[in-house]
């Protein structure tokens, strides 16, 4: 792993030049961190040399923004982020731009047959416990999963026809259904490239002459659009849900021969080389 950060360092003397910036957006559960452990390998010791190169890292995550405020410590984000898939938009600590309220959603959600209802297990209403067992988080982090601000999130045990009944009713209230790593998601219309450009916009839109190119990391179906925004984009290897959506979709892209966390590292020092390196599309 040394060699792969002294790589990352020496390509981005090459690569940077003044007045034109990288931004990074991430995926984290499954793409920076570990699904099993929650371990962040070298993630830390990548995050510097971006840091020592002026290269602006976004979490776009399912996570709320409860969680990701506590794992600040471990994953060095200290700037704006997108959580819950798109539906929150954090561009300060104290200003939040919110697509679709959990209020709203649960409401529409309550007005399923019991039929699908009864395939759903949502986090929301799961006691801090069950969330732990499904979760294997610590307490308090098992709390912060909990408390959504723009989605639902939950377990899913329906069949095709029931999830197209969800589908459906959802569309009805322009809501729609994600699917990530591990759990479904209700957020509004708003996914994570939107969110994404919004935020862009936000912070390099007004700025004159401005010179900007975008990378991106995910690896669950939920990161598709994401990915596909970017110029550059990197998909990292999780041999625990099927990722065979991103391949068959994307035009190109590298695909990381390590999963997460040191699948990412891997993957930030293929995007960094002057010529992008891709193996599929």
């Amino acid at each position: 792993m040394p060699n792969v950060l002294e790589n990352i360092s020496s390509n981005l003397e090459v690569l940077r030049s003044p007045g034109h910036e990288i931004i990074i957006l991430s995926d984290i559960d499954g793409t920076i961190m570990s699904h099993n452990d929650y371990d962040t390998g070298c993630f830390m010791d990548t995050m510097d040399i971006l840091k020592y190169h002026n290269i602006v890292v976004i979490p776009v995550t399912s996570k709320t923004l409860l969680e990701l405020e506590m794992s600040q410590s471990i994953l060095k984000f200290h700037g704006p982020s997108i959580a819950e898939n798109g539906g929150v938009i954090s561009i300060s600590d104290h200003a939040h731009d919110i697509d679709c309220h959990h209020e709203t959603i649960i409401k529409v959600l309550s007005e399923l047959p019991k039929s699908v209802l009864s395939e759903m297990k949502c986090l929301s209403k799961l006691s801090i416990r069950e969330i732990q067992e499904i979760t294997n988080l610590p307490y308090a982090q098992a709390e912060s999963a909990r408390t959504r601000l723009a989605s639902e999130t939950f377990t899913w045990t329906g069949t095709v026809d029931c999830e197209k009944r969800l589908i459906l009713h959802l569309r009805e209230h322009n809501l729609r259904l994600v699917k990530g790593g591990r759990f479904y998601h209700v957020i509004g219309l708003r996914d994570k490239a939107h969110a994404s450009k919004k935020l862009i916009e936000f912070m390099y839109g007004k700025k004159p002459n401005s010179s900007f190119e975008v990378w991106a990391l995910g690896d669950a179906e939920n990161d598709f659009s994401l990915l596909k925004l970017a110029d550059k984009r990197a998909i990292i290897k999780n041999t625990k849900i099927d990722q065979s959506y991103l391949v068959e979709n994307l035009k190109s892209a590298y695909f990381s021969k390590q999963e997460a966390p040191f699948g990412w590292a891997e993957s930030i020092e293929k995007l960094t080389q002057k010529k992008w390196e891709t193996n599929i599309g």
